[in-house]
């Protein structure tokens, strides 16, 4: 709603953006286990049938898709999702960066959030949880700061303000995600997403910034440039010889 744009549009990029992430997650899950998937038989129809019982994508190549295995990266699916929409955002609906790249991070840093809260459920890990409920800190003081400023605001102080606390933000969430990642050993993949997270994160505040103190400057100067009146105009004008 912030940004003003086709609710539509922006479905469509969240939408395709989540789904291609989904995979990118699956297949560096596959590739990160891929001794697990060896020890499983090629086999053309996804399902088995023994008497009454049927078994659902239990071999090769159908067991690749079953991704209710548990079988996700979380870290890969985070990254992947921010790379996916910054394509869509920039290269395919060319909207401004400024408009958009708090609405990319804060929503994949919610579904991070929540992904971290589930898995710690589902695995009795309370450490988990608590980390996914202080990634959600940001994009609760976020939303209530946008409940008073918007990013359209022409006031110097609010245009400030809504910049400021979006990169601090956003810093902070990416200072704690990476911490919470290279506190332990993590393998390859894990660590070049981290890394890819890191440029993408300060490339994209870096864009943010510049656009939104370019966007304000042009504001000011249209606004500095003095009115023509009515009766300027019918004034007669002078010509020098």
């Amino acid at each position: 709603m912030e940004s003003r744009k086709e609710r539509s549009s922006t479905f469509d990029m969240f939408f395709l953006s989540g789904f291609f992430s989904l995979v990118g997650a699956r297949i560096a899950y596959i590739v990160s286990n891929w001794e697990t998937f060896t020890g499983f038989i090629w086999y053309w129809l996804p399902y088995e049938k023994y008497g009454e019982e049927i078994f659902l994508f239990r071999l090769l190549p159908w067991r690749f898709l079953n991704i209710f295995d548990g079988g996700i990266n979380i870290l890969v699916m985070f990254v992947s999702f921010l790379l996916f929409a910054t394509i869509g955002v920039v290269i395919i609906k060319k909207w401004h960066w400024r408009e958009m790249f708090p609405v990319v991070f804060f929503s994949a840093e919610a579904m991070l959030a929540m992904s971290f809260v589930f898995s710690g459920v589902i695995a009795n890990n309370a450490e988990w949880v608590v980390q996914g409920g202080v990634l959600l800190v940001p994009i609760i003081l976020i939303l209530i700061i946008l409940s008073f400023v918007t990013p359209n605001t022409e006031g110097k102080e609010e245009k400030a303000l809504y910049i400021f606390t979006n990169l601090f933000l956003i810093l902070l969430s990416t200072a704690f995600i990476l911490y919470v990642y290279l506190q332990n050993d993590i393998s390859v993949i894990d660590k070049i997403n981290c890394l890819v997270f890191l440029l993408w994160s300060l490339i994209g505040s870096l864009f943010f910034l510049r656009q939104e103190t370019d966007s304000r400057l042009s504001i000011e100067r249209v606004s500095s440039v003095r009115t023509i009146s009515s009766a300027d105009i019918n004034q007669p004008i002078r010509l020098s010889k």
